[in-house]
């Protein structure tokens, strides 16, 4: 209502307005609005705007205005311009008014007076945020223009399409025709209803169906769609469900393998909602699912699983396809590939012919299009155990936004590529705890526009892009190619990044080379927000000191060319002083025009007399000094780390007095290269040696050993000795190839694994084991033992721990000299017959242990009573390559 109003009489006058309403029969009349008016001074005219709410006059008959007037002079009172005029008085994206397309609308058109859901679009707190979704009546639809009109408006803020498409608010029809509802007669609130195909191969077909309160909390195999070991079930459709205030999880599929879920919803749900449960269903299509608010179940009332941290879609298996879905608002996170590596779960556990399946490792079917927005915590969550086949696998189009922490979390995972999507307003849009993952065509938006101008202030967070954990030990770094970086600190200092390097633990070397190409920015971005290496591992007693990240291109560093950031450590920069370095505003240098690569070296073969001895590396000019790495813990106390352009090095160790020990060989050292950089002209292995001395004594005789690094064949006879072998042809652990040998570790630690015959006496002194599909399944230890002939005791030969080697080989393929293996050498001078070999534990406490192959590296000799007069490292002194059997003598006088 707008009025124009005076009172002609001298003084300060405020009247008041009364509006009036009732219905056609004069009932239901009552004031809807009331409001004290702006003072008329001295006969002034004077304006105001009264508003109302339209929908408090249905069927309107009679209309009141009520001006009143604090004196009985009301008569002298003059009034103009009152008008009536429609406004939207609905609090911004808090509409009553939806628009849908106009199929859509056509669709939804026979569902007038049916409840609407829409869903939660805010950014998501642990506790709030991700439960501020909307139901309301549907009063009207308009199915030419699209638009819905709602009973109410809305309670909550909601992005349209017309504001950002990427990020426009879901909405469903919470109703179905054919309704299954379970009775509110039980006592106990969390018991409802349940549906179950079982054991059935006949096709099934559930569509356009509802369940309300279905599901039983705590008991096992009861909720609300459940597919429970049927088979194959390709042929059956799961379409346009809804399942709502569903007490324990939504759509089961278990033991079944092939059905299509599509198109359905679940709304306000408790524990896991759309998954394949025990980790064998396979071939499952989900696509074009919704589901929103889901609820943790409480842990007193668990099934055996993890509903107490309960996700929209819970993938026990990854070989399925699932495109098209969408989980909005969530307790705690929307997509969990949490597979079993251990094996499946459930019946399937103790069945024989799933004995040596890994979920774990399972093809992924698809992951395409979709969305996960405003959760309590991950969006998606790659993690315990996370997912690792053995092939590269990709997902497509991923938006993930609003949510409390991660958009993606990643750990415990490999080959995995993210091509395309959009993250935004996550406060880490992408974490990642793996090495060689490959991020392309991605936008990354620390805060984005509708957020930050809703509520600048309260939306400012210290968010980060992708935050890249430098994780020790691994050869390959991630890949970022193709990236757009917006809403960095845009308008407000919110401390945000684009990357982040950091270290978590204090655990090995970081060998891995990060690559990062082709990176966008909008305008006006401070390029020190671009990367940033975290100075973290100050909280931690052991530094990482070898972290470099090759910028290919230049399109991220401070300069504009290429170069590596370097973390800001002598033993990083020690050989590029001369090189035009800038300092950044974190713990890293960004050094331009060089080609860098880490470098790590082992000494095994050193006795405890040079745990503290220094390394130096020398390039014939200059020299730089290295520590060993700081944890004196058995696996890392022979470690020295280095960070190498292109040049030819010498290494050398000196002891804690400043002598230079001569008595170290080459055969004591390992020499591992960090994956090569895209850079022109790195450091390559010939590059860098130990400098030794010459040899001072040769074998005695006139007939020396000859030493060979390949004593076993494939013909040499060889058992099992374990009684539970995957594989019934020991051959496959000396074919000489990869194909792979397994045995149990349960029945290896009091069995051994095998036992073998070369053709002729040997004195061995190298244990060589070629790796397989899986770095955790690699033997930790070893034991070798020895005998002269079949009735003679076993003489232990040696026992101890392995090398350890990340990089895999191919399976199936023959032993070049560049298979990848790990290793143990030793003394030994004594020759024997017949070995037998152990593996008590492997590297990541699995149940089995799988090999590519096994090889013996030492002499062949006449006799088992021949003996060398000394004791011979495995890469021995000689002064021809016919003394090196299969191998070849160097010119600085050692075997390989």
């Amino acid at each position: 209502l707008k009025i124009t109003y005076r009172l002609f009489s001298d003084g300060e006058h405020r009247p008041e307005v009364m509006i009036h309403v009732s219905d056609r029969d004069n009932d239901n009349q009552r004031v809807i609005a009331y409001e004290s008016l702006p003072p008329s001074i001295n006969g002034a005219w004077a304006s105001a705007n009264v508003q109302f709410d339209s929908r408090d006059i249905p069927d309107l008959n009679d209309f009141n205005i009520i001006i009143s007037w604090p004196t009985s002079a009301d008569a002298n009172a003059g009034y103009d311009d009152i008008s009536i005029l429609p406004i939207d008085t609905n609090p911004p994206g808090k509409p009553d008014l939806l628009f849908v397309d106009p199929a859509t609308a056509g669709c939804w058109a026979p569902k007038v007076g049916t409840a609407l859901l829409v869903t939660s679009n805010e950014v998501a707190q642990l506790k709030t945020g991700w439960d501020a979704e909307d139901t309301a009546t549907i009063e009207s639809i308009n199915v030419t223009t699209g638009a819905i009109k709602v009973s109410f408006p809305l309670n909550h803020y909601k992005t349209t399409e017309a504001q950002d498409p990427r990020f426009a608010t879901e909405v469903a029809v919470l109703h179905r025709s054919t309704v299954f509802e379970a009775e509110e007669d039980n006592p106990l609130d969390y018991i409802g209803g349940h549906s179950i195909v079982l054991h059935t191969a006949a096709e099934q077909r559930i569509s356009g169906a509802a369940f309300f309160r279905f599901g039983q909390q705590g008991k096992l195999g009861k909720y609300p769609i459940h597919f429970h070991m049927s088979g194959d079930h390709s042929s059956s459709v799961v379409s346009k469900n809804l399942v709502q205030d569903s007490k324990q999880r939504c759509y089961v599929i278990h033991g079944t393998d092939g059905v299509n879920v599509t198109y359905n919803v679940a709304y306000n749900t408790t524990g896991h909602c759309y998954m394949n449960e025990n980790g064998v269903e396979e071939d499952i299509q989900f696509i074009g699912n919704l589901g929103a608010l889901t609820k943790r179940q409480p842990e007193e009332r668990l099934i055996g699983e993890s509903d107490h941290r309960a996700y929209t879609f819970w993938f026990t298996n990854a070989n399925v396809r699932i495109e098209g879905n969408v989980a909005a608002g969530a307790n705690l996170g929307g997509y969990w590939f949490e597979t079993f590596e251990r094996g499946p779960h459930g019946p399937y556990a103790s069945w024989p012919e799933y004995s040596d399946f890994n979920p774990k490792i399972r093809p992924l079917g698809s992951f395409k299009d979709n969305v996960v927005h405003s959760v309590g915590e991950r969006g998606i969550r790659m993690y315990d155990p996370g997912y690792a086949p053995e092939e590269e696998f990709t997902f497509y189009n991923t938006r993930a936004y609003k949510n409390n922490d991660h958009g993606i979390f990643i750990h415990g995972t490999k080959n995995m590529v993210m091509d395309g999507g959009v993250f935004a307003d996550n406060k880490v849009n992408i974490r990642n705890f793996n090495d060689r993952t490959i991020f392309r065509n991605l936008e990354l938006i620390g805060t984005s526009d509708l957020v930050r101008e809703r509520d600048p202030p309260n939306y400012c967070r210290d968010s980060t892009g992708i935050q890249q954990r430098i994780n020790p030990g691994w050869n390959q770094g991630a890949i970022l190619d193709n990236i757009t970086f917006s809403g960095l600190n845009k308008g407000y200092d919110c401390g945000q990044t684009g990357i982040t390097f950091y270290h978590l633990t204090n655990v090995k070397l970081f060998q891995g080379n990060p690559y990062i190409s082709n990176i966008k920015t909008e305008t006006g971005t401070d390029r020190k927000d671009l990367l940033r290496i975290e100075c973290r591992w100050s909280e931690y007693p052991y530094k990482m000191k070898n972290i470099i990240v090759e910028d290919h291109d230049g399109t991220i560093g401070l300069t504009g060319s290429p170069g590596f950031y370097i973390i800001n450590d002598t033993t990083a920069l020690g050989w590029i002083q001369d090189a035009s370095c800038t300092l950044d505003h974190s713990c890293g240098v960004y050094c331009e025009n060089v080609c860098l690569r880490n470098v790590q070296v082992q000494t095994p073969g050193c006795s405890d007399s040079c745990y503290n001895h220094t390394m130096v590396i020398s390039n014939g000019v200059d020299t730089v000094s290295y520590e060993r790495h700081e944890d004196q813990s058995d696996e890392k106390k022979h470690l020295y780390e280095a960070v190498l352009p292109k040049d030819s090095f010498e290494i050398l160790f000196y002891d804690q007095n400043g002598n230079l020990d001569e008595s170290i060989l080459p055969s004591d050292i390992t020499i591992q290269f960090g994956d090569r950089p895209l850079c022109s002209s790195p450091i390559e292995e010939g590059d860098i040696g130990l400098k030794t001395p010459a040899p001072t004594q040769a074998p005695t005789g006139t007939n020396p050993p000859i030493y060979s690094n390949t004593i076993l064949t494939s013909t040499d006879p060889i058992i099992n000795v374990g009684s539970s072998n995957f594989n019934s042809d020991p051959l496959l652990a000396i074919d000489q190839s990869t194909s792979e040998y397994k045995v149990h570790t349960t029945d290896f630690r009091n069995t051994a694994c095998f036992s073998v015959t070369p053709s002729q006496p040997t004195i061995v002194q190298e244990l060589k084991i070629y790796t397989g599909r899986a770095r955790r399944k690699d033997p930790r230890t070893y034991k070798l033992e020895g005998r002269a002939g079949l009735n003679d005791e076993w003489t232990l030969i040696s026992e101890g721990g392995l090398t350890k080697n990340d990089i895999r080989n191919e399976v199936d393929m023959p032993i070049t000299e560049t298979s990848q293996h790990i290793m143990a050498m030793f003394e030994n001078t004594i020759a024997y017959n017949e070995y037998r070999v152990w593996f008590p534990t492997n590297r990541g406490n699995q149940y089995y242990v799988a090999v590519g192959d096994v090889q013996f590296g030492g002499f062949f000799v006449s006799g088992i009573n021949v003996q060398l007069a000394i004791p011979y490292p495995t890469s021995s002194f000689c002064s021809a390559s016919n003394q090196c059997g299969s191998g070849y003598c160097h010119g600085d006088g050692y075997c390989e």
